[in-house]
């Protein structure tokens, strides 16, 4: 498997009706690409949202960096009563999150809205 690590992380964001936001991943999330994740998450925290789809169908690697960016993520999102949902995730990525032995916080779910 190809983990494409030189790739930056790109991600964009999706306002949806239902007060739901979908961010779409693609590239590498890890140490470098944790504060441009940041800036653009906690950005949406502040609006009124009751959704947060975390589309990972274009992820192709995360690193602890990147997995503590998600937990954090998911913290703020529960604290605010903000359902927090993983997409599309690959399996290299899930493996990734079993290894780190986080999965179980997460909801998981496949084909999510784009």
């Amino acid at each position: 498997v190809n983990m494409k690590k030189n790739e930056p992380l790109t991600i964009q964001i999706k306002e949806k009706e239902n007060k739901l936001v979908s961010i779409i991943f693609e590239g590498k999330f890890n140490i470098e690409s944790v504060p441009f994740f940041d800036d653009k998450y906690y950005g949406l925290i502040n609006s009124d949202i009751k959704t947060i789809h975390l589309d990972f169908k274009k992820l192709s690697y995360i690193d602890s960096s990147g997995i503590g960016a998600l937990i954090r993520a998911l913290n703020v999102a529960k604290k605010s009563d903000i359902e927090f949902i993983l997409y599309d995730v690959q399996d290299e990525i899930h493996k990734i999150l079993q290894q780190a032995y986080i999965e179980k916080y997460f909801t998981f779910r496949e084909s999510g809205p784009t």
